[in-house]
């Protein structure tokens, strides 16, 4: 496995923590998985909240508000944006999301997979986006309706990552940078690169893992992340909980790759800073290079 401890002590019980993914989809989009489905794994695996954050919609937001009434989950309303589901003992905290499909209006075609478009995650808002809603007003929307923005793979121009200029560009309404759960193997290099912008100085944003399931028989919790953080705001403010912790980075980000064996490495990192790197070796030095070299970068 990664670890990515951000201010959090090593010797921290994990088995306390809350487990939560910000990046799932299901069949209402181009998931396999239907809603209700994708529930059942977030129990079985432990997860304490997940966002459903298909394509331009909410739709499975709203189906599990009623299905899970004739199943074997009890819903229990929060808020507009945040349902409560319990099993037994078990608590589960479904937060409204959706990964919006957008147009940069600063496109500039440059290379081969270069694209208008440009996939952004909202999370806990009550704003409609409509599909092709440029960047700039989809973010502006997501802020005003109290939500979170995420910048989905945000350099992964084949997957439609909005690209660094965008995010330069947006990047104080921006909350976190996503490390996806997709980009391994050949396309690991792009969440190299989101790691090394989050970590400038002058961007300095949160990371975050996003699973960005998709399909049967791949990691459901290959990318996740825990937190001890207030576990009593959660149940009362699901969003108010994933902003502070988002922004005081109380929380240890957690990736699995299922075929690199005994070549994973773990790594710690603290604010902007390494306390031990090994999966990337020379990332610090490149980006403390880059922090006092900026007009090379």
């Amino acid at each position: 496995m990664f670890l990515f401890f951000k201010k959090h002590k090593s010797s921290m019980d994990q088995q306390d923590m809350i487990k939560f993914n910000l990046h799932m989809h299901t069949n209402e989009s181009d998931g396999e998985l239907s809603p209700l489905e994708i529930i059942a794994l977030a129990f079985e695996k432990e997860f304490g909240l997940i966002s459903l954050t298909d394509h331009d919609k909410t739709l499975s937001y709203d189906y599990i508000k009623d299905i899970t009434k004739k199943s074997p989950y009890s819903p229990n309303y929060i808020s507009d944006e945040a349902t409560l589901i319990e099993k037994g003992k078990d608590r589960l905290v479904l937060v409204k999301g959706t990964e919006a499909t957008t147009i940069r209006g600063d496109y500039e075609k440059n290379g081969k997979f270069s694209s208008p478009y440009a996939h952004l995650l909202g999370i806990g808002h009550n704003r409609e986006i409509k599909r092709f809603e440029y960047l700039d007003d989809a973010i502006a929307k997501i802020k005003e309706g109290d939500g979170i923005v995420i910048a989905a793979h945000p350099v992964a121009a084949p997957f439609w990552g909005m690209g660094e200029k965008a995010l330069r560009k947006n990047i104080e309404n921006i909350d976190a940078i996503e490390i996806n759960g997709l980009l391994v193997g050949p396309f690991k290099r792009y969440n190299k690169k989101a790691m090394e912008l989050a970590l400038s100085e002058e961007i300095d944003k949160p990371l975050i893992c996003g699973g960005d399931y998709h399909f049967k028989g791949t990691y459901f919790d290959g990318f996740y992340n825990m937190s001890d953080y207030k576990p009593k705001l959660l149940y009362q403010d699901p969003v108010r909980w994933l902003k502070e912790v988002l922004a005081k980075r109380e929380y240890i980000m957690q990736t699995k790759y299922e075929k690199r064996g005994n070549s994973l490495r773990v790594f710690a990192l603290e604010g902007t800073r390494y306390l031990s790197s090994r999966i990337i070796p020379r990332l610090e030095r490149a980006v403390k290079h880059k922090n006092k070299n900026p007009q090379k970068v």
